[in-house]
């Protein structure tokens, strides 16, 4: 794994790469869970390739998971450093619209951009009124009859997988959680 890179997930293969840094057990932890949410993604349909603001902004969510004093699970801590980086693209003038982030594709998606798609997901997924609909849309997204897949090329190696249109994610979306 490249020094920059924490950890990653072979979606090609589904096999999780996680070096264990001892000088840092939390980063450590905080990479373990982001990269074993997309391990969980790709097992609900090993042929779907989730899109990206989907699959990077749940796997940030997840990566703020710990375990408590009493033992429990706890998820969806708030993540400081994506915070300051939408605050300072606001202070910019900056401040991208939800479509905007929705629509990014694959290869332009960058670390502004997962900031994000943490902030929506996370958002939707601590909503009273939005997280049974999303849950229910991540989940069934593979399966979702009112969106058309396609095969297409996820990566830059030619792998295939089912995708859907960013386009058509929206409305279905907007659909499931009753929202637009």
């Amino acid at each position: 794994v490249a020094q920059n890179i924490g950890g990653f997930f072979n979606w090609g293969v589904g096999e999780l790469h996680i070096p264990f840094d001892d000088a840092d057990p939390a980063k450590a932890k905080a990479v373990l869970f982001h990269e074993f949410n997309h391990l969980l993604t790709y097992l609900i349909e090993p042929d779907f390739m989730y899109p990206i603001w989907l699959n990077e902004g749940m796997a940030e969510y997840y990566g703020t998971a710990y375990i408590d004093e009493k033992g429990d699970f706890i998820v969806g801590d708030q993540q400081d450093g994506r915070l300051v980086s939408i605050t300072k693209h606001k202070k910019e003038g900056k401040l991208w619209s939800i479509p905007q982030v929705l629509l990014t594709e694959r290869g332009t998606f960058n670390a502004t951009h997962y900031a994000y798609a943490w902030s929506f997901c996370h958002f939707l997924m601590q909503s009273e009124e939005y997280s049974k609909g999303f849950r229910a849309f991540f989940g069934n997204l593979p399966n979702n009859r009112d969106i058309p897949q396609t095969m297409g090329q996820w990566n830059n190696l030619g792998q295939m997988k089912n995708m859907v249109a960013l386009s058509d994610v929206i409305p279905a979306l907007e659909k499931r959680v009753g929202a637009s």
